[in-house]
């Protein structure tokens, strides 16, 4: 009878701490990065990246994150070329850094699909954003920029990589020099002032139609 009645009373704590005291709860759901337009490690989908059209074009996919660690008070947003990144070759790395998006509202949980080029994009009110190329906005994945039918396909690995930032208004680095990469030393400013990082990677072996970059644009302009 002992026996019985220890083994119900034992159930009975389980069966609770099952249903009330080891369950996750939305606060303590872990940080992450999501887009409905591919998974994460998964290939980009042609949209977003230059495959078989002009080098430089692309749509950026939406993009998706639950709350940011305690104290966040903006996000900023970097996508790149983790394989050229790699490369130790300075000249080579320096293409690895397609896009930045900075300045995000702490509030903001998205970035819409198919983003203007403004700086200032209105569809995220107080961010502002810059690439390489293509005016100030997203710069599609192109692993294989010059068309060559007879060279086979290279696959590069990417990663958008967002950052929690303890400030509302980024105090980003000095613009570069003519002909640099503004994404590259964002990137290392981010990383080196940042509250927390998540990422979500994919894959890309888009090769474009033409090669004919966009003008590069300035560094970023003062804040209206």
């Amino acid at each position: 009878m002992m026996a019985k009645w220890a083994m119900f009373v034992l159930s009975t704590i389980l069966a609770e701490v099952v249903a009330g005291g080891c369950g996750s709860s939305d606060e303590d759901a872990a940080w992450a990065l999501t887009s409905p337009a591919f998974a994460d490690g998964a290939a980009l989908p042609a949209g977003a990246t230059c495959d078989g059209r002009a080098f430089g074009t692309g749509e950026s996919p939406e993009l998706n994150w639950t709350e940011g660690p305690e104290g966040t008070k903006s996000y900023a947003l970097v996508f790149k070329d983790t394989t050229l990144e790699a490369v130790a070759d300075p000249a080579v790395k320096m293409l690895a850094y397609h896009w930045a998006i900075w300045d995000i509202p702490a509030g903001t949980r998205k970035l819409p699909a198919s983003l203007g080029s403004a700086e200032f994009p209105t569809e995220v009110a107080g961010a502002r954003q810059w690439s390489s190329v293509n005016q100030f906005g997203y710069l599609g994945s192109c692993p294989n920029p010059f068309p060559e039918a007879t060279t086979p396909r290279a696959t590069d690995n990417y990663a958008f990589v967002l950052y929690a930032i303890d400030k509302e208004i980024l105090a980003y680095p000095a613009d570069p020099v003519a002909g640099d990469n503004y994404v590259q030393p964002l990137d290392d400013y981010l990383t080196a002032n940042n509250i927390g990082k998540v990422e979500l990677k994919a894959t890309s072996n888009a090769a474009s139609t033409s090669f004919a970059p966009p003008a590069t644009p300035a560094g970023p302009s003062a804040r209206p």
